[in-house]
């Protein structure tokens, strides 16, 4: 079990990773020396934007740039537009800040300021970074490059650099990054500017960090360099960046294995962003503090400050990613806090690992959602959920599969095989940790790796699961040379091979909660309590002290009529009362009729026809898509081979059923107006449901969704031509719900078609006549109540009267809410297209 909570660990430290989320400080504030000029308000509205109180900054900016226009001063003007586009791609909207820097940089043309011109294409740059245009930030770095040197602004050029830095870096283009970075901090030392030098070095420890294996050492003196650089400067911006250079300073401590460092250093940058920042920084580095606390062995610690941290995050900010984040910390602590002897939060640790999982399932991230279906796997082995835990391993190896992802591969084996020794399979655990071994690349994780493989190895043997005893206890134990006799096919009682593998079955069993017991008595009754027929166990069990097979209270039968001389005498009955041990044989039945050989294949339609096993309603709505042109044409063995490898379906539910049966498949056309998109567990098909499809088919002839009539004849009209406004034969059971009950979901219309399927009114002009017609036939709810289907309520079948009614007549539709003041249902007329 600890090995198993280690595993948690990489995964733990690469969330850290990500240090903006949703803010970032170089979006917030300029260096200095970069704008053409920096009025005496900017550096409020900075403090406001580091604080993330953005209403407040923009209503800051606004009132002066409200000011400015008001006393005509140009340049006053486009800094403040500047500001504000800032303010806007700092909070991430970038579509609000576009419109603002764009106008800033027109602005700053008119007037001819090149500075000013290459700042508004910088701010652009870097919301095109943000929103991964690369191609776009990459011209509008170009040209601001240009225009900085034009006007002599080594910081400004700077600038530039250290944002294709931060771009390359996103990318994992580590060698262009630092080249970028590189040159950045020569810019900075040329214009003698100590907080760009601080930034480019916290570029490059993140780079050190994150990109390589061996560099950590590289990445505290980064980061212990920038704090002290920082410490020296006064502006507000430097106290954010000295708290983000001691969050790398934890980052990479805690790599080292100096948790005593990096807590230091952690709770050193929480009290920086509670007076500097805001909830999202703070919540970061708060994380940062619970993975120290819960290195350091403080888990009750831990577990307050993650409770706090997400509590935060829930109540002070929408930023669902960090919030996944946090509760993957806390989530994490519950699981060590569990390790250690907590049995408490063995609920807690599998609850939380799951709503840790559905959030980041929810967020659309397939990386970090797989990442932590495998810590919920983790979760629910320690809980003791091991067919669980093996299932959510399983498949997140088969998605890193895909991905080439071979650290996370071998993360997965390694619970795979921690889940397959607590089943006893150790020799199948064994493989498949070796498996492992060979994939890893960390050194700390190779180590455990071989901990596992050396664990299983000792388990192993000619028998799986643990060895309770040592051989040499046995002595010199003779192996029995006697082969016992087979059972014969007639021999009364359970065969004795049966108890010699309950035998070794309970000896290759590992400890269980729960006491386990092999006996006869069991055996015999196993049907009663497993709720399942088996008639060869016995015949029903006798009274105490009665005749078997003779129920209770019935008089005893007469005695039987002694056998001839030379017949064998009859086995002698058993001494004890109760049941027997021999097995109940009856004589076979005869077939009262002659056999019946059913075919394998029913029908022979557009699609070859269906297996027994499909259902015929399923195959029917196939058919119907099929001729409609709305799905591929598919035989009985393609459809049997796709059927066999089905995916995990997302997508329409009423789509759910041609995937099960194998008539649509991931490898094969889509449907018409659909498409196959890969989930993060199986595949998604997107695009409208099979009745919308048909709907929109004018031609086609449809015959399982209820569209058309199947009579080749349409439905002539009495006095009106077809298509005057009378029905046709196009008009479907769910056009009619949908028109009667506007107010209706897809799902409800669904629903209230299928219920009416089960009654055979699968066709308009089925529930058309049920309607308007007389008979026992025309009580829907009767019918729906004998198909054991849930009724309509009244309001609803007036309102598909009267609906009915009006389209058959070609009359306006006033509603459902109308029908309520419509005739009664026994007197609204028959619609004159169906009348007899």
């Amino acid at each position: 079990q600890a090995c198993l909570a280690s595993l948690a660990q990489p995964l733990a430290s690469a969330d850290m990773a990500p240090m903006a989320w949703g803010f970032d400080i170089n979006n917030a504030v300029d260096f200095p020396g970069v704008l053409p000029h920096v009025p005496e308000w900017q550096a409020e509205a900075e403090n406001l934007l580091s604080q993330e109180s953005y209403d407040d900054a923009v209503r800051e900016t606004e009132k002066h740039l409200e000011a400015a226009k008001a006393s005509s001063d140009g340049l006053g003007e486009a800094l403040a537009l500047l500001m504000l586009a800032r303010v806007r791609a700092t909070q991430n909207v970038y579509e609000k800040a576009k419109g603002p820097a764009t106008e800033a940089l027109e602005k700053f043309r008119s007037l001819g300021n090149a500075r000013g011109v290459a700042s508004a294409l910088l701010m652009l740059a870097k919301m095109a970074v943000d929103t991964r245009e690369r191609k776009e930030a990459e011209g509008l770095c170009e040209d601001a490059i240009q225009k900085f040197q034009a006007s002599s602004c080594k910081a400004g050029e700077a600038a530039v650099h250290h944002l294709l830095a931060r771009m390359h870096i996103r990318d994992n283009e580590v060698e262009e990054s630092l080249g970028e970075a590189d040159k950045a901090q020569t810019l900075f030392e040329k214009a003698g500017d100590k907080e760009g030098q601080a930034a480019v070095l916290l570029v490059k420890g993140n780079i050190y960090v994150w990109n390589y294996r061996d560099a950590q050492d590289e990445a505290l003196k980064c980061g212990k360099e920038a704090v002290s650089i920082l410490r020296k400067l006064n502006r507000p911006s430097c106290r954010h960046r000295e708290a983000d250079a001691l969050f790398l300073v934890a980052a990479s401590a805690y790599q080292l294995q100096r948790f005593k460092d990096g807590l230091k250093a952690a709770k050193e940058s929480v009290e920086l962003f509670k007076d500097y920042g805001g909830p999202r920084t703070q919540a970061s580095a708060m994380r940062a503090v619970t993975m120290g606390l819960l290195q350091s062995g403080s888990l009750d610690s831990a577990s307050e400050m993650a409770a706090e941290c997400v509590e935060m995050l829930r109540t002070s900010c929408n930023d669902q990613t960090l919030l996944a984040e946090a509760m993957a910390v806390d989530s994490l602590v519950s699981r060590q806090r569990f390790v250690k002897g907590i049995a408490e939060e063995e609920d807690a640790m599998v609850q939380k690992a799951r709503e840790t999982f559905d959030l980041f399932a929810s967020l659309d991230d397939e990386h970090a959602t797989a990442l932590h279906r495998l810590e919920l796997a983790q979760a629910l082995q320690l809980s003791g959920d091991i067919p669980a835990a093996l299932a959510e391993a399983k498949t997140t190896l088969e998605f890193f599969k895909g991905q080439a992802f071979k650290e996370a591969q071998a993360m997965c084996m390694m619970t795979i095989a921690q889940c397959q020794h607590d089943l006893g399979e150790v020799a199948s655990a064994l493989a498949m940790a070796s498996k492992a071994q060979d994939l890893f690349d960390d050194p700390m994780m190779i180590n455990q790796a071989v901990e596992l493989v050396d664990f299983l190895k000792k388990q192993s043997g000619q028998s799986s699961g643990p060895k309770w005893v040592s051989t040499t206890s046995w002595g010199n134990y003779d192996v029995p040379k006697e082969v016992p006799q087979p059972s014969r096919p007639d021999e009364p009682g359970i065969k004795r091979s049966l108890y010699s593998d309950l035998i070794k079955t309970r000896i290759h069993t590992g400890d269980t909660p729960e006491g386990i017991c092999f006996e006869w008595q069991g055996i015999m009754y196993m049907d009663q309590f497993l709720g399942t027929n088996i008639p060869f166990l016995r015949d029903a069990p006798p009274p105490p002290g009665g005749i078997p097979g003779v129920p209770a209270g019935a008089p005893a039968p007469a005695a039987a009529r002694p056998p001839p001389a030379a017949a064998p005498a009859p086995r002698p009955k058993s001494k004890s009362p109760g049941p027997s041990l021999e097995r109940s044989r009856p004589p076979p039945e005869k077939p009262s009729g002659p056999v019946i050989i059913k075919p394998a294949v029913v029908g022979n339609d557009i699609l070859g026809g269906r297996y027994r096993d499909c259902p015929d309603d399923v195959h029917d709505r196939m058919v119907t898509l099929a001729r409609a042109g709305c799905i591929p044409t598919t035989s009985l063995p393609q459809r049997s081979v796709l059927e066999r490898k089905k995916p995990t379906f997302h997508g329409h539910p009423e789509w759910r059923d041609a995937a099960r049966w194998g008539y649509i498949h991931p490898t094969i056309s889509a449907p018409r107006s659909c498409k196959w998109q890969r989930a993060s567990v199986g595949w998604k098909l997107i695009g409208p449901a099979p009745g919308e499809l048909l709907m929109a088919s004018e031609g086609a002839a449809v015959s399982g969704f209820g569209l058309e009539s199947p009579s080749s004849e349409p439905l002539r009209t009495a006095g009106k031509d077809v298509g005057s406004g009378a029905f046709v034969g196009r008009l479907t059971v769910e056009t009619l719900l949908r028109g009667a009950r506007p107010d209706w979901t897809a799902a409800e219309v669904s629903a209230a078609r299928r219920r009416l399927e089960a009654t055979h009114i699968k066709f308009g002009h089925a529930l058309v006549k049920a309607l308007t017609g007389d008979g026992p036939d025309a009580d829907i709810n009767a019918r729906l109540e004998k198909a054991g289907q849930q009724t309509f309520d009244p309001e609803t079948l007036q309102a598909l009267r009267a609906y009915a009614a009006s389209q058959a007549n070609a009359e306006p539709w006033l509603g459902p809410a109308a029908a309520n003041f419509a005739a009664l249902p026994q007197q609204i007329p028959r619609p004159i297209g169906y009348a007899h």
